[in-house]
Parts: C-alpha cells; structure tokens; sequence
C-alpha cells in the first residue's frame, strides 16, 4: 500500500484503509439485505399461493354445505311444517316424513381451514405487502368466518333438541349432522319406537313444535345467506391474491 500512495502522510493512509474498509462492510451489508428482501419476497409470494390453495379448499366446503346440507334441511323443514300445519292431510310415506323430521334439525357449521393464513401471520412478512387493500382482505375474510356463524348460532332455538327426543333411536346414527365428517355408520340403538308414533306425537305437540319449526327455518336461511357472504369473500379474496401473485411472479 506503500508504495502505490508514496506521498500520502501515514495518517492518510490509514484513514484511506480505514474508508476501505468501512465502504467494503457496508456494501456487504447492503448485499446481505437486498439478497434477505428478496428472500423474504419469495417466501411472501408462496405463502400468498399457498392461501389462494386454502381458499379453494374452504370454498369446496362452503359450497357443499350452501348447495347440498342447507337446501336439504330447507326441503325437510318445508315437508315438517306442512304436516304440523294440517297434520289430518293424508301422508303418501309416513317413513320419508320422519327422515325429513331427522334433516330438519341438522346443522352446518362448517370447518374451514385458517392453517396457511395463520401461518402467513405467524411470520411476519404480512408486513410485506405492499397492496393494504389485499392485506386487509385477508384479515376480514378469515376474522369474518366466526362472527357470520356466529350471528347465525344467535338465532338458534330449540328445534334440535326437541326432534331429537322425539326421533327412534335407531334413526340418530343414519340422521346425525356429525355424520358428514365420517361415513363408516356408528352403532345403532335400537327401540321400539315405531313411525305411527313419531307422528302421533307431532300432531298432539303441534302447538308448541310449528312456532320452533319456524324458527329453525329463520336459522336455515340465516346459514345460507352467511355461507353465501363467505363464499363470496373468498372468491374475491382469491382474485386478489392470484394478482398479486402473478404480479410478483412476472416482477
């Protein structure tokens, strides 16, 4: 170094060194930062990917319950109201009518999957993100799941209960709402319960049943008008994410 700076005074040259040396770290800093932006980028972008997967699976779920198990239980509700309103009409299958006593007391709370936007949260690179309309999406969407069903369980009275005391036995592991969750039948209870007496007993509690059978319709359409809110967010939700995606992607 000497002899390449012969005229520099020795202080100079070890505040020259020193600059040297101060630039060099700084620049490797700089370096070491840019190279664990980009990372955090990246990790950012699959987490985003990795929701927008989530929301398919959860959008699976909301429309299967929506479209199938609510409208369902509307069917069965609008079959039992109609006998309890004029229980002396003739019933073409007093069997069918009691399945239809069985659904109308089931419920469709369903279990959506939070695991990869809590996971996102977990890491902290929500911060990252730089689209606040995206970010706050993401927050009301998941946070809005519990309150909606929530809203809806408020509504709720004492159908449930009542059908299931009325109901055979045998009926309960065939007619159980938790039945969707495992198909492999539980075991069955058997009584002597017949159908002519399920029905018998609706007729003498008409009274008291028609105005919780009414209720339990208002629960019915509440559930369906929360999942059709849900169901909306996260479809609007998941267009959201795949632009962003694809943007980083192309970026």
């Amino acid at each position: 170094m000497y002899s390449l700076l012969p005229s520099l005074s020795s202080t100079k040259k070890v505040a020259l060194e020193f600059v040297t040396i101060v630039v060099g770290v700084l620049v490797a800093l700089g370096v070491d930062e840019w190279r664990q932006d980009r990372q955090e980028q990246r990790d950012l972008t699959a987490h985003l990917a990795t929701i927008s997967e989530e929301i398919d699976s959860n959008l699976r779920t909301v429309g299967f319950i929506q479209r199938g198990l609510v409208e369902s239980k509307f069917k069965a509700l609008e079959r039992v109201i109609a006998y309890l309103e004029f229980p002396d009409a003739p019933i073409d299958d007093p069997d069918a009518l009691v399945t239809a006593l069985a659904r109308s007391a089931s419920t469709m709370r369903p279990w959506l999957n939070r695991h990869s936007f809590e996971s996102l949260v977990a890491s902290g690179r929500l911060r990252l993100l730089a689209d606040h309309g995206t970010a706050d999406a993401l927050g009301d969407t998941y946070q809005g799941f519990a309150v909606l069903l929530d809203q809806v369980a408020e509504l709720r009275g004492e159908w449930r209960t009542t059908v299931a005391g009325l109901l055979p036995t045998r009926l309960q592991a065939q007619h159980n709402p938790l039945r969707i969750y495992y198909w492999e039948d539980a075991p069955v209870i058997e009584d002597t319960v017949a159908t002519d007496a399920v029905l018998e007993q609706l007729k003498a509690d008409r009274l008291t049943l028609l105005p919780l059978a009414r209720n339990e319709a208002a629960v019915a359409t509440g559930t369906w008008y929360a999942l059709a809110r849900i169901g909306a967010q996260l479809t609007e939700l998941k267009e959201k994410l795949e632009q962003q995606v694809g943007a980083r992607e192309e970026g």
